[in-house]
């Protein structure tokens, strides 16, 4: 969970250029502590004989988690031409573990995409049309909209870390005195929200020019940035940032004895200000029922392999092909499937024996490694429960068993709370049956709650934590049956 906010953050912050060149530093918070700064520059160049102007945007990130340092250092470029038009992208993001690096052409009415991870390359091409306006371009329709309070409008936009078009909705607010980390400033008050990131509001406070002073986004305890002067977002924080993740667990008010010998949890579960129903997903694992309060409980449950499922259902594709993040193609990778797996051909007891594998294996539990993909977590054997789930999912797949990635809450009894975690999901006797290879205990029972699911096939890997992380401040549970 290291780079889920930064699209969050950058993208209430427009840019603009009345000059040829503009040159902006912006200060990263989450809470009340500083992680990290953002710079953009903007500049007119020349290529192939056409002006285009070109928006670079440099972010350093860094946060404690459990104790350690988590970094993250990402070089955003967009090409775009004077009438807003997206003709090249270019974006790469260093996680520690690993480089991410997206290519983007403009060909036609599509932008052919390349996205390399790890040695492998994969194209993705998106339509694309002139709506889809790059920053230099947004940041004029911004200013256009700046003088009516109750104004609202729209831009159509590529969101980089996403590797997404999204539709972001305006609302134009009224000029209010806002607090900025020294003093006050009389800017305009603007709200907006993405259909890439449902239910998350961001409020960008802008300058008579529509530029970006202050932003604000109401995730994991409240993520901001201000406009400052280079020095001062190059600074050292004079305080250490709260540990991310100690403050993002869910606290419970009483501990659940013996919590991974119980086959079933029930618990009672709201979210604050939201239907928690349509937050949490549910499957073979979960469900959500009523009780005669009108109380939402959801009961969480082992799954058996050998049971008959509720409801058969089949895996697409993209559930057992190789992707940037799970290279189940990877010569080790095939080769550690190989060899785990040559006594055994029952596809369930494959997948227990792979479990027990990376369990075993994975000796250093690195929470300062980024989102490392399979190939290099099987190179280092190093890291946390993102490297363990993406590990298994990706030999589970070299072994001909459909897979993914799970993102939900993980019961941690020494804190008596849920802590964001991720396990992986294997498709046997046509059903989704999780595994949690940080634990090695086969099957999961109640403790493991499941927000979302994904293949991790054509999209950024942060975006599957992105549902934990919009209520991981406010939503409450409470366990209220929990039979041996």
């Amino acid at each position: 969970m290291r780079r889920f906010f930064l699209f969050v953050l950058l993208a209430g912050s427009w840019v603009r250029a009345q000059t040829p060149i503009e040159d902006d530093w912006d200060a990263l918070y989450i809470g009340n502590g500083k992680v990290g700064y953002s710079h953009t520059v903007i500049t007119k160049v020349q290529e192939n004989g056409q002006e285009l102007i070109q928006v670079h945007v440099e972010s350093d990130v860094n946060m404690q988690r459990f104790g350690q340092t988590a970094g993250m250092k990402s070089n955003q470029n967009s090409f775009e031409t004077s009438t807003g038009k997206v003709v090249r992208l270019d974006n790469q993001t260093d996680m520690g573990a690993q480089v991410v690096r997206v290519k983007g052409t403009l060909v036609g009415n599509e932008m052919r995409l390349v996205m390399s991870t790890s040695g492998m390359d994969v194209p993705q091409s998106i339509p694309w049309g002139d709506d889809i306006l790059g920053p230099y371009a947004q940041s004029a329709i911004v200013r256009k909209h700046l003088s009516t309070t109750g104004d609202a409008f729209q831009i159509r936009m590529f969101l980089p870390d996403a590797n997404r078009v999204t539709t972001m909705k305006v609302n134009v607010g009224p000029l209010e005195e806002t607090p900025m980390l020294e003093g006050t400033r009389k800017l305009r008050h603007l709200e907006s929200d993405m259909d890439v990131l449902p239910g998350v509001k961001t409020i960008s406070w802008v300058d008579d020019s529509g530029d970006a002073i202050k932003t604000f986004t109401d995730v994991v305890g409240g993520m901001s940035t201000y406009r400052v002067t280079k020095d001062v977002a190059l600074a050292e924080p004079t305080k250490v940032a709260h540990d991310f993740g100690l403050s993002t667990m869910v606290k419970m008010d009483k501990p659940i004895p013996h919590a991974f010998e119980r086959p079933e949890i029930v618990y009672r579960i709201r979210v604050d200000g939201d239907d928690a129903e349509k937050l949490f997903a549910q499957d073979e694992h979960q469900k959500f029922s009523r009780n005669a309060k009108g109380d939402l409980l959801l009961s969480v449950h082992r799954v058996a392999a050998d049971a008959p499922p509720s409801s058969p259902q089949s895996a697409g594709p993209e559930f057992l092909k190789p992707n940037n993040y799970l290279q189940s193609n990877d010569p080790k990778i095939v080769a550690i499937a190989a060899e785990i797996t040559k006594s055994e051909s029952d596809p369930w007891k494959r997948a227990l024996k792979m479990e027990v594998w990376v369990h075993d294996h994975i000796q250093k539990k690195n929470y300062s490694t980024g989102f490392a993909t399979a190939a290099e977590v099987a190179q280092n054997l190093e890291g946390d429960c993102t490297e363990h789930s993406v590990l298994l999912a990706a030999l589970a797949r070299a072994a001909g068993i459909p897979s993914r990635v799970a993102t939900g809450f993980l019961y941690v009894e020494a804190e008596n709370a849920f802590g964001g975690h991720m396990w992986t999901e294997v498709f046997v006797n046509q059903k989704w049956i999780p595994l949690d290879a940080t634990l090695g205990r086969g099957p999961v029972g109640g403790t493991h709650i499941k927000v979302a699911d994904s293949s991790l096939d054509g999209v950024d890997a942060m975006l599957s934590f992105f549902p934990i992380l919009r209520i991981v401040n406010k939503v409450h549970i409470e366990a209220v049956d929990a039979p041996l």
